[in-house]
């Protein structure tokens, strides 16, 4: 995964989420995600380890790019935005999405499953992210 941009003056994190193409393995399943297939939810929260305790900020701006779903993040003012924009920053941190799928296609051997249409409803920033390079 490529590095992060940290801008700690405007408090944004901003980088690819999830590329689209490559098959990773979460929740018990092979996952393959795909351009255009997924869309915000109301609010979209940064988290700290998929944690919904751990707020640290929200989604201002995502996009689809060739490389995958990019995404802008700003950091709350808080103890754990403040963590948020290190951890990002450090290099030692990737970001790692929480979707709600409401639709799959099946392909292969074995079964990966390729969302249709799914809603981002966080992302997170953690040490192993699924979709790591």
């Amino acid at each position: 995964m490529a590095a992060l941009i940290v801008d700690r003056v405007a408090r944004t994190i901003a980088g690819v989420a999830v590329p689209y193409g490559p098959v990773g393995f979460a929740r018990g399943r092979l996952w393959r995600y795909a351009y255009g297939t997924l869309r915000p939810a109301a609010r979209v929260w940064l988290l700290h380890d998929h944690v919904q305790s751990r707020r640290a900020g929200r989604l201002v701006d995502m996009h689809d790019s060739l490389g995958g779903l990019w995404v802008v993040l700003r950091a709350d003012r808080s103890r754990d935005g403040d963590l948020a924009l290190a951890y990002a920053a450090g290099g030692v941190h990737g970001l790692s999405i929480g979707v709600d799928v409401a639709a799959c296609t099946w392909a292969g051997r074995p079964r990966v499953c390729t969302p249709t249409e799914a809603l981002l409803t966080e992302v997170s920033l953690t040490e192993r992210p699924v979709f790591w390079s």
